[in-house]
């Protein structure tokens, strides 16, 4: 392995013409067990591009409008609910590193996933979601299909989840259109490739996935270094 540092190394990697360098080649052993076959990292590059602009179709101003909400009802919800705190919810303590993963996955599902898939969001997916992302670990770069326990689990949870997305998408196909929430999944579902080929089930219950995992850590972390930070200057708070 080779590290390129500073400026002249983050050119390098960043800038570089892709018959120079290949993410695919870099991440698909670490990034398809978790999000699945034939989506992100495991189809040629001109296929991810296209699979970036179906996902950005999504992210609109108006359905970003529409979430803000949501996001207001579920941390409230969680501030309620959480044993973290007892009978004044202003106060309370809590691991930040435990509960902000926790909020970012509950806003995340509720809004860009759907409702249905906050549904599902119990105690049993959540463990789910827990094993697929222990997938994330630094051997699997070199080997991923090591018999190891957390192996073992992150592909059990990557079948189940992607299960779970499959009866999702077929509920929705006998749905009337303007039934349909707007939100990813029928976005994903009416999107087709360059040549014409729609979107499979597979591949949307895989993006979907790829979508839940891909901004969870960033958020959780900044949340929570915010929220350390806040900790610390009480004067801010």
């Amino acid at each position: 392995m080779h590290v390129a540092l500073g400026p002249k190394g983050n050119d390098l990697v960043l800038n570089a013409k892709l018959a120079h360098v290949s993410a695919e080649e870099a991440y698909t052993p670490l990034t398809t067990p978790v999000f699945g076959s034939g989506v992100v990292y495991d189809c040629p590059n001109h296929m991810l591009m296209q699979q970036k602009k179906f996902v950005k179709y999504g992210m609109t101003t108006e359905a970003f409008r529409s979430y803000v909400p949501l996001i207001v009802e579920e941390v409230t919800n969680y501030f309620n609910t959480s044993p973290n705190f007892g009978a004044d919810k202003m106060r309370g303590v809590c691991d930040a590193m435990v509960t902000s993963p926790q909020i970012t996955i509950f806003t995340a599902s509720r809004t860009l996933q759907g409702p249905e898939v906050r549904k599902y969001f119990d105690a049993s997916f959540a463990k789910l979601y827990k094993d697929l992302d222990n997938g994330f670990t630094p051997v699997n770069f070199l080997f991923p299909r090591l018999p190891l326990p957390a192996n073992f689990k992150r592909d059990f949870a990557q079948r189940k989840m992607a299960s779970i997305y499959r009866d999702i998408i077929n509920q929705r196909r006998r749905m009337a259109e303007d039934d349909h929430p707007p939100d990813m999944i029928w976005n994903l579902m009416n999107q087709q490739y360059k040549d014409g080929r729609p979107t499979t089930d597979t591949e949307v219950a895989h993006m979907m996935i790829a979508l839940l995992m891909a901004g969870q850590h960033t958020s959780m972390a900044t949340s929570a270094w915010t929220m350390l930070h806040l900790g610390a200057k009480p004067e801010y708070m």
